[in-house]
């Protein structure tokens, strides 16, 4: 806010701590300008007129109501009315009133059953929603018309899209129509409010928001992006190392985002305009530190400056529209000198690397998912495993280890109660359980066991009889489905890299195989999975994955299919007989290596990693004096960016 007079919008207003916090720079400005010159008729003005909340929770904006009124309690004054609201603000546009009160017919009684009125008709209290104009009081003051403001400031709901109803969905594309190609189906409730946004900022405007990480990356948001760096000056992209979010109580990554609206004259120039990406080392501790950062970010002349407080980086908002699929690659890092060495070995291995999309594509090869939990036809998918390995066992309804193995026959025992059970192996398919803990390359000998059809103890394997039926019943849709999912190559879909189970995030296997929280890559030859597991286990791919990641919590990421074609791989068709035979020799090699975790494969010389980093990176046309040099500065430099990740999700 940089004008006294400045209108002022929280759309998922909560208890109004952003609207107190406007109002409060708002009547700095005033004092800084005009000193104390109709101090009681301007906040009477700021309460009434210029600053606006609405939410969709009543306790909510009650408390905002009091927290607001409070602030001219504090200045010796009292205002009348304050403009917050209870209502669903995606149902708003500029131009609209909202009402002083009004009743809206409760879910469950728009379409009534008799049973409801069975005995007698439910009272008023019942039925509707009051929503409308909050006061001290409750709801019921005078009505809210609403206009377009110069600034929308909001910590909007994070929902993610699997948790939104299909019907409320499909209403919030209603209600947001002039933004339909925009709407992703995948897009989290977050989206939805930014557009709202747009939709309330006036051009010169701003809307600045605390919002989650997966916005900079998701492709549910890239049209979104896309929007902003036409018609916004993206202003600050800042995030903090001292923990995961700016909010409380959360473990999703957050960024601070302040963009502004450009007016039509200035959008030919907007390729020029910086974009200041900050990194905060530490949080400020109160209001004062807090004034005194903005400061500093705001007046930083430099391209690249750091101190004890903050790294920032500005660049061109040309550079943003270039990389318009992944903003997230900007925060992605601790040292800048770890994107210097990515940078560095990407430039010199342009002609030997090639995109894993347009890899697939050349060889008609396939992605898909490995066994979900949607995809499990009412029977829990967890409950149809048998883990190979005691130790493999990590859930407490990881009951069933596979003794004996023979040709007829898998003896399954129980692990609490000994018990054993002899199922046939025709119905039986190999999978992985989990990838945690799965810390050998290639899997051949050592996969888990999936059941794909019923045998004469099914309701002792579940002990439910219920589940045994219900297997029953869809065991052939089952079968077909675990089947249509096994390859001889797969790849982890989320994993913690920072976990001790966390030794490999790729593996071969010559029978085929699938397994929960995979990717299963089918239709290319073996000869070129056993190369693909080598580079993606290599730290060179390690390092790409880590800068170009989709974060969910910390250290924990996500590989999402866009996400993995965008991934670089070595080239198949710049490779000479030598160079394949040679990647061929270390993967037999090493195919019964067991890993240790990842953090300790960097902090300590590990033979298979060391052979691997040097065979590709020679592939890649690297020195042995350079391949030296880049492997002891990238295992620190990773192993520090995978524990500072870690120390993220601690604090």
């Amino acid at each position: 806010i940089d004008r006294y007079d400045a209108k002022v919008m929280d759309l998922a207003v909560g208890s109004g701590t952003l609207l107190v916090a406007a109002y409060r720079r708002k009547r700095e400005l005033l004092k800084q300008e005009k000193g104390f010159v109709d101090l009681e008729k301007m906040h009477r003005k700021f309460l009434e007129e210029d600053l606006t909340g609405i939410d969709i929770m009543p306790f909510a904006a009650h408390l905002a109501v009091v927290h607001l009124s409070l602030q001219g309690l504090l200045a010796g004054f009292e205002s009348e009315k304050i403009r917050i609201a209870v209502w669903d603000s995606t149902e708003l546009k500029p131009g609209d009133t909202i009402p002083a009160i009004s009743k809206e017919l409760r879910l469950a009684y728009r379409r009534p059953t008799l049973e409801m009125f069975m005995k007698g008709k439910p009272s008023e209290e019942e039925a509707y929603v009051k929503k409308g104009v909050v006061t001290l009081e409750g709801i019921g003051g005078e009505q809210i018309p609403l206009e377009k403001v110069d600034l929308v400031i909001m910590n909007p709901p994070f929902t993610r899209q699997e948790r939104l109803p299909k019907r409320y969905k499909d209403e919030l594309i209603k209600r947001l129509a002039e933004y339909k190609e925009l709407i992703h189906k995948q897009m989290g409730l977050y989206g939805y409010f930014l557009l709202l946004a747009d939709r309330f900022v006036k051009p010169g405007g701003r809307m600045a928001l605390v919002y989650p990480s997966r916005f900079l990356r998701a492709i549910s948001t890239r049209k979104i992006r896309e929007m902003l760096v036409k018609n916004y000056q993206i202003e600050y992209i800042i995030s903090t190392w001292q923990r995961s979010a700016f909010s409380e109580q959360t473990s999703y990554r957050e960024i601070l985002f302040v963009a502004r609206k450009l007016k039509d004259k200035e959008k030919q120039n907007r390729a020029s305009f910086l974009c200041k990406i900050v990194a905060l080392k530490k949080l400020p501790k109160n209001l004062e530190d807090a004034q005194a950062f903005a400061r500093k970010i705001k007046n930083v002349k430099e391209i690249i400056y750091e101190d004890d407080d903050l790294i920032l980086n500005s660049i061109p908002q040309k550079e943003l529209e270039a990389n318009v699929n992944n903003w997230f690659i900007y925060i992605s890092y601790f040292n800048p000198s770890i994107i210097r060495l990515w940078n560095k070995i990407q430039e010199r291995s342009q002609k030997k690397l090639v995109s894993f999309k347009k890899f697939l594509e050349e060889r008609d090869g396939v992605i898909l998912r490995g066994i979900e939990t949607k995809s499990s036809f009412g029977v829990p998918f967890y409950r149809t495993f048998i883990v190979r390995e005691e130790n493999r066992a990590k859930k407490t309804y990881d009951v069933w280890i596979a003794k004996r193995i023979d040709k007829e026959r898998l003896v399954a025992e129980h692990r609490y109660t000994r018990k054993e059970l002899h199922i046939p192996n025709r119905c039986l398919y190999p999978g992985i359980r989990r990838a945690s803990g799965m810390n050998i390359i290639e899997l051949s000998n050592v996969f888990d066991f999936v059941i794909v059809d019923s045998f004469q103890d099914i309701e002792e394997f579940f002990s439910d009889k219920k589940i045994a039926e219900k297997f029953n019943r869809i065991a052939q849709k089952w079968r077909k489905y675990v089947i249509s999912r096994v390859a001889n190559f797969v790849i982890s879909r989320r994993f913690n890299i920072s976990a001790p189970g966390t030794a490999l995030l790729a593996w071969f296997s010559e029978v085929p195989i699938t397994g929960q929280n995979l990717w299963s890559i089918k239709n290319v030859p073996n000869e070129q999975l056993k190369i693909l597991a080598l580079w993606f286990n290599s730290t060179v791919n390690m390092l790409q994955l880590h800068l170009n990641r989709t974060e969910t919590e910390g250290a924990w990421m996500e590989l999402n299919e866009y996400g993995l074609k965008e991934l670089l791989i070595l080239n198949p068709e710049t490779l000479t007989d030598a160079e394949k035979q040679k990647l061929l020799n270390i993967f037999s090699q090493i195919k019964e290596e067991p890993f240790p975790d990842i953090l300790t494969q960097l902090k300590q010389p590990f033979a298979p990693r060391i052979d691997i980093d040097k065979t590709i990176l020679e592939i890649l046309g690297f020195k042995k004096e350079e391949i030296e040099e880049i492997l002891n500065s990238l295992y620190p430099l990773l192993a520090n960016e995978i524990e500072q990740l870690k120390a993220l999700m601690k604090g």
